[in-house]
């Protein structure tokens, strides 16, 4: 069966390409699930930077990322595309 998709009113959805997205209003909260490990640290860097101005100054921005402890186990095509994994204190 088809999953259905429940729409809170009080919640909207964006996609867009974070570097480019013009918002006019603060967001509440920032998630970026697996995204920060495949860019370089100064584009990580860049990312969060570029999120802070668009949250509101009590916002949060959370982050999902595997740590570098786990590169031992990870297979070859996801440690050929996790470019920079982070311990908790660098993060």
């Amino acid at each position: 069966p088809k999953l259905q998709e429940q729409k809170a009113k009080n919640i909207s959805y964006e996609k867009a390409d974070f570097f480019h997205i013009r918002n006019t209003r603060p967001y509440d909260v920032v998630i970026a699930l697996d995204v920060i490990e495949h860019m370089t640290k100064s584009q990580g860097k860049k990312f969060i930077q570029h999120t802070a101005k668009h949250l509101k100054k009590n916002g949060m921005l959370i982050i999902g990322t595997p740590s570098v402890y786990s590169k031992n186990f990870q297979g070859p095509l996801s440690q050929a595309s996790h470019i920079k994994l982070y311990d908790q204190k660098e993060l």
